[in-house]
């Protein structure tokens, strides 16, 4: 009955709405005309929304809201599917037609070998200074002192 109700208040919402202003400068709202002599506007009002879905525990309307959901599902999946197969169809298309039929589908990639290493020259030679440095001197190493074989150790 609540429902009814509420469902006849808010077609009488829909309808026309009247302002105007009395001589004091009061704005009146109304949904009935006012008196011949008033100044006034008319204001439509939109259409009431629509009522809330059905409550949680009307079970039907919850498998149906369910099935829907599905449906939209497993169509955009079907879709989804579709392109990939057009995608892969097309891809073999253009292999065929570039390959020729007697040419083989795949083919090796090329090696790629890299230069030869030289070997390195060993510890004892030093490498060449790039052109742009300065030569680096270095002091000669100090020689070993050698006792004489001429002088003889005494303990």
């Amino acid at each position: 009955m609540a429902v009814i109700c509420s469902w006849g208040a808010a077609g009488a919402m829909a309808e026309s709405v009247y302002t105007w202003r009395d001589a004091d400068g009061g704005m009146h709202y109304s949904d009935t005309p006012p008196p011949a002599h008033v100044n006034y506007q008319t204001l439509e009002l939109p259409p009431p929304p629509p009522p809330p879905p059905a409550a949680a525990g009307d079970y039907r309307a919850v498998l149906d809201v369910a099935e829907r959901l599905q449906a939209a599902r497993l169509e955009r999946e079907r879709l989804r599917l579709a392109r990939e197969q057009a995608a892969v169809e097309a891809l073999q298309t253009r292999q065929a037609t570039a390959h020729g039929d007697d040419a083989p589908r795949y083919s090796a990639p090329w090696l790629v070998h890299p230069p030869p290493l030289r070997p390195h020259p060993g510890p004892h030679i030093r490498p060449h200074p790039h052109p742009d440095q300065p030569p680096v001197r270095r002091a000669p190493a100090p020689r070993p002192k050698t006792p004489s074989p001429t002088r003889a150790i005494v303990d």
